[in-house]
């Protein structure tokens, strides 16, 4: 997390049709309630289709981010379970070139086990990326380790502690 910076940092949720509800909204809600800057972003515009048929409405859509936000604003993309949603996410190349910017500038993807697969495949492609080391930046959540809320709570400590003071 860069502190050179005098923009805000924030955090992004993405969401796709299929993402499963507890965990993007329960990363969300620990996020906003330590303070912290987040944002649920859509691949599309309009509702977005949860797993269990929850309808939610994106704060941005990625394509209003790469308009609007300064992307050196943005230390961490959260991207919840599903295995639809994620197949939604891995499809589409923008989230690719998010992925990559965040953790070139030293930001934390959060995702489960299925996501992490492939977000650690599409970013050890960079060489400069793959020198140093993925798995620093990455954090899985194991579902049958701890709940969601669990969950958040550890990754908001984590955060916590990197940020500038």
């Amino acid at each position: 997390m860069n502190s050179k910076s005098s923009t805000p940092k924030c955090s992004l949720v993405m969401i796709a049709d299929g993402f499963v509800e507890a965990e993007a909204i329960g990363m969300l809600c620990a996020l906003r309630e330590a303070d912290l800057c987040a944002k649920n972003v859509g691949l599309t515009n309009g509702l977005i289709n949860g797993a269990h048929g929850v309808l939610i409405m994106p704060d941005l859509t990625l394509a209003d981010l790469e308009r609007a936000v300064d992307i050196q604003s943005i230390d961490l993309v959260v991207l919840p379970g599903g295995e639809r949603h994620l197949a939604n996410l891995e499809a589409d190349p923008r989230v690719h070139r998010l992925l990559h910017q965040i953790v070139a500038q030293h930001g934390l993807v959060i995702t489960d086990a299925s996501g992490a697969h492939w977000v650690t495949e599409a970013i050890r492609q960079d060489q400069n990326i793959r020198n140093r080391g993925i798995n620093a930046r990455l954090i899985v959540r194991h579902p049958f380790e701890q709940s969601v809320e669990v969950f958040a709570q550890d990754v908001m400590r984590r955060i916590k502690r990197q940020l500038p003071t």
